[in-house]
């Protein structure tokens, strides 16, 4: 596992996903993403916050599923992102770098998917991540400092 040294984000939790999406200036954005909904981590009362993220990367592993990866970032001190997290990260910081927010999960009809930026193919993407072939390199996983 790889880690990421922490960043600041800056989040705005008043703004409706439809805000946040359109701050990024996404060129494709997958209809699906409209599965998410809104979250707000527990005990915040600030319009914005400061938060501190890192991106973990799972490159030497092939075996992690999401709630493997979601365990390992707890015992290192973090939670994972929501999809207002990594919509503000994608705003403030230029990255090429497939990340998904894992504390977004939305369960369709074949199986559980995260939000995912493709900052590559400047594109929000809808991302499957119930297999363990899905947890592995390229992909990275923003995880949130806790308090």
């Amino acid at each position: 596992m790889e880690k990421t040294e922490d960043l600041l984000v800056k989040v705005n939790y008043q703004k409706s996903l439809k805000q946040a999406i359109g701050a990024v200036g996404y060129e494709k954005i997958n209809k699906n993403v409209e599965n998410f909904k809104k979250q707000t981590p527990d005990g915040l009362l600030k319009d914005k916050e400061i938060i501190k993220v890192a991106l973990f990367n799972f490159s030497h592993t092939i075996f992690y599923d999401y709630g493997q990866i979601i365990s390992v970032m707890n015992k290192e001190g973090y939670r994972p992102a929501t999809f207002m997290e990594l919509l503000a990260f994608c705003t403030q910081f230029e990255t090429s770098k497939s990340i998904l927010a894992l504390g977004s999960i939305h369960n369709d009809h074949d199986g559980p998917y995260a939000p995912c930026s493709g900052r590559g193919d400047n594109e929000l993407m809808y991302f499957y991540v119930g297999s363990s072939q899905a947890m592995y390199s390229p992909w990275y996983f923003m995880g949130v400092k806790l308090a």
